[in-house]
């Protein structure tokens, strides 16, 4: 079982020396061992410590100590997350069923905007978070300021842009992934709000 990324879709337009994960897909497809490759959007926990800037793995530091969250298009910008006990739980299924060999598992949640998690994470500790919108120009300054490379910064926003615009499509292309994650579970995701609550504690403001 591959745990990979949607990044290895849009690799194969390029050359195979540029390859990350396509190429550790290609590698488990031609070693003669039985695979399942799962592709999942952004996991959850990638809030806590993530590796770009959509992820909101800053927020922690400015919501302890300001109670505020300073971002991009905070009601336009979505982004698909799901939680890491549901794709531990595809990941099981992956590992114990042959009937999934030799194929692509899509382990994708809904998209949820800005806006939306940072309200949830508001409720999960019970305090109000204030927001305040920047500037493409602005989120790359803020984001430098943090560290983040400039390549993960302008993929962050291309991405947010994108998502903004395509997102009746994506969520629909999110709906019609055959077997879904519920399916595949046997149960309801569990949305963003529940993994707020869970990891209140981090958020929780300084007196």
């Amino acid at each position: 079982m591959v745990l990979s990324s949607h990044g290895s879709e849009y690799e194969s337009a390029y050359p195979p020396e540029s390859w990350f994960w396509l190429a550790i897909e290609r590698a488990v497809e031609n070693s003669g061992i039985a695979w399942t490759h799962i592709r999942p959007s952004a996991v959850m926990g990638a809030c806590l410590e993530g590796t770009y800037p959509a992820t909101g793995s800053d927020w922690m530091t400015s919501i302890r100590l300001e109670r505020r969250v300073r971002e991009p298009l905070l009601d336009r910008g979505y982004y698909p997350f799901i939680h890491e006990a549901d794709l531990a739980g595809v990941a099981a299924i992956a590992l114990l069923n042959d009937g999934y060999t030799g194929q692509i598992l899509e382990a994708v949640g809904l998209p949820i905007s800005t806006r939306s998690r940072i309200d949830a994470i508001a409720q999960a500790i019970g305090q109000e978070i204030a927001m305040e919108e920047l500037s493409a120009d602005q989120a790359r300054a803020a984001w430098k300021q943090c560290g983040w490379p400039s390549g993960a910064i302008e993929v962050t926003l291309f991405a947010l842009e994108a998502y903004a615009s395509q997102l009746k499509e994506l969520t629909e292309w999110t709906l019609a992934q055959k077997p879904s994650v519920e399916e595949l579970i046997a149960r309801p995701m569990l949305g963003f709000e529940q993994w707020a609550y869970e990891h209140a504690a981090a958020y929780r403001c300084k007196q």
